[in-house]
Formats: C-alpha cells, sequence, structure tokens
C-alpha cells in the first residue's frame, strides 16, 4: 500500500504529534509498505537530517497564501506519489488542505485530530474551533474524511461535539517506543542535573500551557519536600519565563530543574545520548498534571513512563484516566489539588513494595500499545476505506 502520512510539523521540533506520525511511519516501512511523510515546514534548516523513509519538506512559495502554497504542493506530491490513502495528522491545517484537494482529485482521506485542533475550553482560551474562521474549516475537513480517528475518549468525545456522523469515527489510540524506552541508556543523569545522586527524582514532560498544571505540580512539590527533601522535580519541554520566575521566587531551584525540549534519537549516530529515555531508567514517579477537562488526547509522554517502569501520578481527566486505573497501576487525584498530589507522592516514595506493584502493573499495560501494534490497526481502516 502507498500512505502518505501528512503533517504540518515534524522532527525534529518535539511535540506528540511528531513522535505518533515518525513512529507510524517506521511502522509501516517494518510491515511492507511504502510511506511517506510529507508536509512539513523548516525545509532549509532542517535539510541535513536523513530519515529511513521519504521524508518531502516544503519551502515557501512566494506571491501565495499559506493555504495556497499548501494545496499547491499537496496537488504536487499527489500526483506524483500517487497515494492509496492520504492520512493528515490534525484536522487544520492539514485535514483542510487535503479535503479541499479532495473535492477535485477524489482520494480516501482519514484525519487523526491530535488536541488543540479538537478540543474547546474557553475557560483558558484553547482549541482553535474558538476561532469561528478556523472551527468553519475544521468541520469542512470532518465532513470531507472517510474516517476520523480518536487516540482517546476525550478526543472522540470532541469530536462528536462538532456535526460528524457518530459511524465516521473510529478510536485508536496512540502508542509507544517499547524498544526505546525499556533499554538501559549509558547517561549519567545525576551529573546532568547537576543534583545529588541520592535526589528522589520526579519527572512531567509537556510544553508549558496553563493547562497542563505546572504551576500547581510546583506547589505539590513545594509542599512534598517538607516530608522528603531529596525530592527533584524534572520539568522537560518549551517552559514559560514566569514559570522559571515561580520557582526562583519560592526558592526551589534546587527541586526543580528544566531540561528545555529533549530530541527524539533518529539513528543519525550511534552516540547520539537519548536524555529523556535515560531520566526514565532513573526517576520514581512520573506526573501527568493537567487541570481541564479534555485538556490531554491520550498523552504518549504518559505512555513512555508507564513502558519504562515509572510509577504515574496523574490527575482525573479523560485521557489520563483511560489508562491509568487508581491503585492499579497508578495513582489518580482530582485535578487543580497541590495537596492531594503531594500526598500522592510521598506515599509512592514511602512504599517500595506498593511503587513496584504499581510500576509492574504499568509495564504490563503499556505493552499493549507497541507501535507496530497500532500501525496494524491502521492499517485495517486504510484496508477498509480503500475497499468501499
Amino acid at each position: 500500500m502507498r500512505i502518505m502520512l501528512y503533517a504540518s510539523s515534524y522532527l525534529p521540533s518535539i511535540g506528540g504529534r511528531e513522535v505518533v506520525v515518525h513512529q507510524l511511519a517506521l511502522a509501516y516501512q517494518e510491515l511492507g509498505h511504502d510511506v511517506r511523510v510529507v508536509g512539513p515546514g523548516a525545509w532549509w534548516n532542517s535539510r541535513k537530517i536523513k530519515f529511513p523513509y521519504p521524508l518531502h519538506r516544503w519551502p515557501r512559495i512566494p506571491l501565495l497564501t499559506k493555504e495556497g502554497a499548501w494545496l499547491l504542493q499537496l496537488l504536487l506530491v499527489k500526483i506524483l506519489y500517487r497515494p492509496d490513502i492520504i492520512h493528515a495528522h490534525s484536522t487544520y491545517p492539514t485535514g483542510y488542505i487535503a479535503a479541499r484537494l479532495k473535492k477535485f482529485l477524489k482520494f480516501p482521506l482519514i484525519i487523526t485530530p491530535h488536541g488543540q485542533d479538537i478540543h474547546v475550553i474557553p475557560e483558558i482560551n484553547f482549541g482553535h474551533r474558538l476561532n469561528p474562521v478556523l472551527d468553519k474549516k475544521i468541520q469542512y475537513a470532518l465532513d470531507a474524511a472517510e474516517k476520523i480517528t480518536a487516540i482517546s475518549d476525550s478526543v472522540a468525545k470532541s469530536i462528536k461535539q462538532t456535526n460528524v456522523a457518530a459511524d465516521k469515527i473510529v478510536s485508536i489510540p496512540n502508542g509507544v517506543d517499547l524498544k526505546r524506552f525499556q533499554g538501559k541508556q549509558k547517561s549519567d543523569i545525576y551529573k546532568y542535573l547537576n543534583i545529588p545522586a541520592d535526589s528522589q527524582l520526579i519527572l512531567t514532560t509537556g510544553n508549558y500551557h496553563p493547562r497542563k498544571g505546572h504551576e500547581v505540580l510546583i506547589e505539590s512539590i513545594q509542599q512534598a519536600i517538607k516530608t522528603e527533601a531529596r525530592i527533584v522535580l524534572v520539568i522537560v519541554g518549551r517552559t514559560s519565563e514566569q514559570l522559571i520566575a515561580k520557582v526562583n521566587a519560592e526558592g526551589l531551584s534546587a527541586h526543580v530543574k528544566f531540561t528545555g525540549p529533549l530530541g527524539v534519537p533518529l539513528d543519525i549516530s550511534e552516540e547520539q545520548e537519548d536524555i529523556l529515555a535515560a531520566l526514565l531508567n532513573n526517576v520514581k514517579i512520573y506526573v501527568s498534571s493537567s487541570v481541564n477537562e479534555g485538556a490531554e488526547g491520550m498523552s504518549l509522554a504518559l505512555l513512555e513512563a508507564m513502558s519504562a517502569g515509572v510509577c504515574p501520578i496523574v490527575t482525573d481527566i479523560s485521557g489520563n484516566r483511560d489508562i491509568v486505573i487508581n491503585g492499579k497501576n497508578g495513582v489518580v487525584v482530582p485535578p487543580s489539588s497541590p495537596g492531594e498530589m503531594a500526598d500522592a507522592i510521598i506515599q509512592v516514595l514511602h512504599d517500595e513494595n506498593k511503587r513496584i506493584e504499581l510500576k509492574n502493573n504499568a509495564i504490563e499495560l503499556a505493552k499493549n500499545f507497541g507501535w507496530l501494534e497500532i500501525a496494524k490497526k491502521y492499517i485495517s481502516l486504510y484496508e477498509m476505506v480503500i475497499s468501499v
């Protein structure tokens, strides 16, 4: 099968969507399909980065609007590559541009929303659909697609809030690179972070946004260190000056460390360090602290932590509770509750037997989300759509 994965941004830019597309491309190749990734920018800056599958980055086209340029570029690749199916990752811009082209060139189209392009949280002004212009374009894309896949219950719920027919929605979760996160890493994380070797490491991953609950998590750490002074929270991802200022103002710089975004290994060099995997080899707890219902799809970072054998503590919102069962493979606490989060952190750190039980169950659950198995679900969907 000739498969086009259509994405507006790509590695080395770090985000869940970029990792999903990369892993699907690798899995499709392993399953014997002809796959290529189409659509991301950074044509010049990322020109030296090589992938084990064809990748078409797009340069800017003078005198054309962005949407006009995207439409022309997709048309050219569609004619030259002749894919059996186009799988757009996001409703806008990729889903919308593919839908417009589909009006003139008939082809099967699958769209996978990844969060902000489908969720609506007015309280924090989150979601493309809050913009009436984008909302109309997103609806156009969803109407044109043969199927829309939902990576979590919350994403499925948001799709249903549009005018899409229920039978067009297919639930397929995100996956996890089991080999990457279950292997042992050589990097000395304690030296990397410049912290004592007996530090009790807690990790959270995600680019800063108020919905992620970083402020609440820092408040819980402030409470937890009164009982366990060795706690160090590591925040991976793009952060904000306000968050860093809060940590410094509260005197927590020894207990909260920021790494910034950490790259995904692309097999460019065997010497390339995988700091995120090394962190997951060493942390005791992974925290997902999002504060709003609908703020998470299915968290790729959470799955990665569970596959690495890290005990998760998560807030009780869809996306988190889709995969974490309180007391079985992790701990679930109410959102925006720093006191309860702090209590859960201390209990997990101080009850080694329970922590081991939770992390072992987390590993077992993560085994069901290997990328090869997730890719097979998508292939079955493609085959069904193509055969109609």
